[in-house]
């Protein structure tokens, strides 16, 4: 007899999570229909909260998170990460054909592609004891096994303006040898030449180098020798983002006619961005034994754009983040009605962000269809600059003269860049035309290894066992400074590991179903933190040792015993009870509760942060990681589950979740040894959060006819019970949303996917739509004085200026797909079109803190001030400044080419900075020479407006796309 929890509780949300485990350990030729189509799975929705595959690929989404983002309950937070019921980032174990992939530092995560999906599901209720390291919910993840072939080109290039030199490539194959093996492969490939700016982003010009517009002499001196003077370039500028339009009556032919170059609408220059995720799996399937390999790789990277270094080539950055997972499953059928399953995993996840090579810089700039493919090539990486315990030990010890950063940290400044003149199409200060690279190298690796197991025994018939459990260790390099300061750095090399241990029992008595489970839960990071020997006699600790981050600033001894010494952090246990009760009602109606405390390890990189920072080489406003233990939760949930005549089915859930522990940043009262135990507060992590959110979810399914999908609401309320106060960066840090409405729709032929061939009303057109309106997350609101340039997310300046609580505003987008079959013999194809924003609506993603708006008058009128006031002291050095603010750049009508004496408010030789002031005056005005205060403000706003117009403020505009799609 199967499963009763699949039997009898298939229609219960709580009950998905045994039975996606029961469909991963089914025989290989049942996970998927077989078809010669791409859209090889059905597009319904056979168990209550999980998208198919096919609908996954249909839908105008990316992802399989994006899919996942259109259910009830799921949301993002501000970084962009997915969220379940309000809880923080972070908190969703992911499971790949049922194999724990979580990471222990939560910094990447490994995906398959959306052509690779056979279903995924997000759990949002009470969890299964069988899912483990996860304090809020869990996606879980059925790869593909479907033969056949499919090809499919997508790209924006047709849409002018609004095109970013997107293109994306899927490719998938699957089949058999003989009887017992089958195989699939899939793949996609996303490129795109620009990162995705907001609303607004032609108005906003940004300039590129084209060619030299003059060679000036610049003098050592005012008095100089032709023997001390250098030939210094000044570029010509010319509009790569914008509209050609904006400047084209310029009384500078040059200019007018952008120095022959062609405008890219929406696209930042120096800023390509791809991503993709490659599948491989080959399965054995016997009579009663099944073995599986599976090869998983995800990639995303790109170029890190600067604007103010973006003609510095040395100074270019990228970052990278890779995943990859090699893993053997099986599944052996027992003789009494029972399975054993496992897995066995080598798991990665690395992450590079730093300047890149010269030859990665060449190959970056303007890479074909926007395919970046192989790893970007950095100037320094695990290779060149390795992660070993001598690097720990010289860090750790600040060891004059070692390898700290690949720079020389006794001459850092050799390595900064230089500002020496007005090099920008503005005529601004700022912009960089040497030196460098500076700014941060970050290095991480993760790398695990993971088994895990089960075994369910069906005891009678009335009640399963399931017992089980999971280990990983891990090794984590983690490298991240400033190339010329060690200043906020972090450093470590580390070894935790996990155990986690479950069993689980499902009882069946007429119409019921009680499932009681636990987990034990166990962690260990392995971190070693310094404790510093109190050697004040008249203290209450004296002659003990005590938390202090100082390593090597407190060396030697005392009384024979070392001043500093490294404890090893403990082990840290959880037991987590689980309990679930269906009843099913008549007129096909189901009722369920469920109760769980569930737990997580705490992001790793948080209890390893400063662990090897001497406080002597940073500051107190370094933020150190603590000893802290398992996140954990508890959750309760109540619903009713209505299935109507046909394949409609309501569902509707009310829930409350209380957080019982979890992380945040807390003021640390220490005793600092090396002032005699003089008071110090420093940030740590402490793990004494809480937070409650109370809600509730509707969810309408339907599974078959000619729409089909899910349209759900949700709402929240979340209360926080911590002890935080306002101006702590935690106070009213929630990604809880008060209301979500979200579709994930297809309008279809009845026939179902492409590729079939029964008539339809139709006529072969089919459309998708995904839909998404949520509330805002909260953020800290600031008073005026001295906050005018603080964002929402970023910490208020000064004490006493944060306000309280505000929310930004709701987000409301539609995306939808239309699709046309096409007849072509034995191959099925279809053409689309694809429209992401289909109603441009505009999203407001972040504000300023003191004005709630997403423009900051004061600080436009600083930045301007600033500017002008630059202006005018250069000038008046000139001898060219005028009583109303103009500036006279005529030189008797020799325009730049009076520019050679022109020297800096200090008196040093510049000519490029009126060469700089002219053309700018070119551009941003009549071209009369007289540089008028209105003028200057028109370059300065411009030139602001790169860096704060709406464009940084605001989501994506409407995008459109078209592709082809072929199944073979």
């Amino acid at each position: 007899m199967g499963n009763p929890l699949v039997q009898h509780g298939a229609g219960c949300r709580v009950a998905v999570a045994a039975a996606i485990m029961m469909i991963v350990a089914a025989p290989l030729a049942a996970q998927g229909r077989r078809s010669r189509s791409r859209a090889a799975d059905s597009l319904t929705t056979p168990l209550p909260g999980v998208v198919s595959g096919a609908l996954i690929d249909e839908l105008p989404v990316d992802s399989v998170n994006g899919a996942l983002l259109l259910q009830p309950g799921v949301g993002t937070s501000n970084d962009g990460r997915l969220t379940v019921r309000g809880a923080p980032a972070g908190e969703v174990a992911t499971v790949i054909d049922g194999i724990p992939v979580t990471p222990g530092s939560r910094r990447a995560r490994a995906m398959p592609g959306t052509n690779s999906v056979s279903q995924a599901t997000v759990l949002t209720g009470p969890l299964s004891a069988s899912v483990g390291n996860a304090a809020a919910g869990a996606v879980l993840v059925q790869t593909r096994n479907a033969r056949g072939a499919a090809l499919s080109f997508e790209s924006d290039a047709p849409f002018g303006a609004s095109s970013l030199g997107l293109n994306r490539a899927q490719a998938a194959a699957g089949g058999a040898f003989g009887r017992n093996f089958t195989f699939f492969f899939g793949g996609t490939l996303t490129g795109q030449k620009s990162a995705e700016p907001g609303f607004g982003a032609v108005d906003a010009p940004i300039f590129v180098r084209a060619g030299v517009d003059t060679t000036v002499t610049v003098f050592t001196s005012p008095n100089a020798p032709v023997s001390n003077s250098s030939e210094v370039n000044v570029y010509q500028y010319a509009v790569s983002r914008g509209s050609c339009e904006t400047f084209s009556n310029s009384a500078n032919a040059d200019i007018a006619n952008n120095y022959g170059l062609r405008c890219n609408g929406d696209r930042t220059p120096l800023s390509a961005q791809s991503n993709h995720q490659l599948l491989g799996k080959v399965e054995f399937g016997g009579e009663r034994l099944r073995i599986g390999v599976l090869a998983l790789r995800s990639r995303e990277q790109g170029r890190l754009f600067n604007y103010l270094t973006s003609y510095l080539p040395s100074n270019a950055f990228g970052q990278s983040t890779t995943s990859d997972i090699l893993a053997l499953t099986f599944a052996h059928r027992l003789k009494r009605s029972g399975v054993w399953r496992g897995s066995l995993s080598r798991q990665s996840d690395r992450l590079l962000s730093g300047p890149l090579s010269t030859a990665g810089e060449v190959a970056t700039r303007d890479p074909s269809l926007g395919f970046l493919v192989g790893e970007l090539d950095f100037a320094f990486d695990f290779k060149t600059f390795p992660i070993d315990d001598q690097l720990i030990d010289n860090y750790r010890n600040n060891t004059q003269g070692s390898r700290r950063t690949p720079y020389d940290l006794a001459n850092a400044s050799q390595y900064q860049t230089i500002s020496e003149y007005r090099s920008n199409a503005y005529g601004v200060t700022g912009f960089a035309e040497g030196g460098g690279p500076v700014g941060t190298l970050a290095l991480y690796r993760e790398r695990r290894t993971v088994a895990a197991t089960d075994a369910e025994w069906q005891l009678d018939s009335h009640s399963s066992f399931r017992l089980g459990g999971e280990l990983t260790r891990s090794s984590l390099d983690n490298y991240s400074s400033s190339l010329t300061s060690q200043a906020f750095s972090d450093v470590y090399r580390e070894h935790p590991t996990r155990i986690g241990l479950f069993a689980e029992e499902a009882f069946r008595g007429g119409q019921a179903t009680l499932t009681l489970g636990v987990r034990y839960d166990r962690f260990s990071s392995g971190a070693d933190r310094p404790y510093a020997l109190d050697t004040v006699s008249s203290s209450a600790t004296f002659s003990t040792y005590q938390y202090f981050p100082r390593i090597s600033s407190y060396s030697g001894t005392f009384q024979g015993d070392s001043l500093v010494m490294l404890v090893r952090d403990k082990s840290h246990s959880a037991f987590t009870p689980r309990a679930r009760l269906t009843y099913a009602l008549p007129g096909r109606t189901e009722v369920r509760a469920g109760y769980a405390r569930q737990a997580q390890m705490p992001d790793l990189g948080l209890i390893y942060q400063g662990v090897n920072t001497d406080l002597a080489i940073t500051s107190t406003a370094n933020v150190f990681g603590t000893d802290i233990g398992f996140e954990k939760t508890w959750i309760a949930e109540l619903g009713v589950r209505h299935q109507f005549v046909g394949s409609t089915v309501l569902d509707i859930a009310g829930f409350t979740r209380h957080e019982l522990s979890s992380p945040r940043t807390s003021v640390l009262s220490l005793q600092d040894p090396t002032r005699r135990n003089s008071p110090i507060n420093l940030y740590g992590i402490a793990d004494d959060r809480t937070t409650s959110v109370n809600g509730g979810e509707v969810r309408l399914e339907r599974a078959q006819g000619v729409l089909t999908g899910v349209l759900g609401y949700a709402y929240q309320h979340t209360g926080n019970g911590v002890p935080v106060t306002i101006g702590d960066p935690n106070f009213a840090a929630t990604d809880a949303r008060p209301h979500t409405v979200s579709a994930a729709l297809a309008l279809t032929s009845p026939a179902g996917a492409a590729g079939r061939t029964r008539a339809s009303p139709l006529g072969g057109l089919a459309l998708f739509a995904g839909f998404r309106y949520f509330s805002g997350t909260t953020y800290i609101t600031c008073s005026i004085q001295g906050n005018e340039s603080v964002v929402s997310g970023e910490p208020c300046v000064g004490f006493g200026s944060a306000l309280g609580n505000a929310r930004l505003p709701a987000f409301k987008q539609l995306d939808l797909r239309a699709s046309k079959r096409l007849s072509l013999g034995h191959v099925d194809a279809s053409v689309y079109i694809d429209a992401r924003n289909a109603l441009n609506t505009r999203n407001v993603t972040r504000v300023y803190a003191s004005s709630g708006d997403i423009a900051s008058p004061l600080e436009a009128q600083a930045t301007f001030a600033r500017d002008s006031s630059s202006f005018a002291a250069e000038a008046a050095r000139n001898g060219l400044y005028a009583a109303n603010g103009d500036v006279d750049l005529r030189f008797a009508g020799a325009s730049a080419g009076g520019c050679d004496t022109y020297m800096t408010q200090g008196g040093a030789s510049a000519p490029p900075n009126c060469v700089a002031l002219v053309r700018a005056e070119q551009r941003f005005g009549n071209g009369d020479g007289i540089f008028t205060l209105l003028e200057q403000r028109a370059a300065s706003g411009a030139a602001y407006a790169a860096f704060r117009g709406a464009q940084q403020f605001t989501a994506s505009p409407r995008r459109v796309r078209i592709g082809i799609q072929i199944g073979l």
